[in-house]
């Protein structure tokens, strides 16, 4: 009975330290979260006067907070003024924001970060790109030539320690189920095993 006793408390202690390990500590110090993304196009596709881009995205967390694109300035050559626009589904604009060629890179993500919105999950956005280049071979954005949507990356952020411990639990909920279930099984078996020969 004593060692039946040694076993569920070694058992508890161990669950506790998991989950203080990837439930406690994030929900306290990671309150940033990646969002959704698009990142497999390695087409450049032009970026001035004449070409400009609108891609929509569903946001699968609360309060985004930053969007990031990926551009090319050959040979770092551009000076010109690219601008960018976070529209909701009316097209009304929520942020915008401008930066001059000189902080584009060869290629390179540009971060755009501001004070979260109030956004929930489910709203839809639109990311407007577009620039004052007068000329179609100085400035680039990858995407998809046929459908013209662009490489972007998102994140959004807890307002509350409320809030990051509901998104930290979700997502180690979604990594559980996201494993394969034999795996699973496996680890813990050997949890239980090794706590087993330790009290034998």
């Amino acid at each position: 009975m004593a060692k039946i006793t040694k076993l569920l408390i070694s058992i508890i202690i161990e669950v506790s330290f998991l989950g203080l390990l990837f439930i406690i500590l994030p929900t306290i110090f990671i309150w940033e979260r990646p969002g959704v993304f698009q990142t497999s196009f390695e087409k450049i596709l032009p970026l001035d006067i004449n070409h400009s881009y609108t891609q929509s995205f569903i946001s699968d967390r609360n309060n985004l907070n930053s969007v990031s694109v990926l551009l090319k300035n050959p040979g770092l050559e551009s000076r010109d003024i690219v601008y960018i626009e976070i529209q909701n589904n009316n097209q009304e604009t929520l942020r915008s924001f401008s930066i001059s060629g000189r902080s584009i890179e060869d290629p390179g993500w540009l971060n755009f970060k501001f004070p979260p919105l109030n956004s929930k999950k489910g709203d839809i956005f639109l990311l407007k790109i577009s620039s004052n280049s007068q000329k179609d071979n100085l400035l680039y954005i990858y995407g998809d030539p046929n459908t013209q949507n662009i490489n972007f990356k998102t994140t959004f952020t807890a307002k509350n320690i409320k809030e990051s411990f509901k998104d930290n639990l979700n997502k180690q909920i979604n990594n559980f189920k996201s494993r394969n279930i034999f795996y699973s099984v496996i680890f813990l078996l050997l949890l239980l095993l090794t706590n087993i020969f330790i009290l034998i």
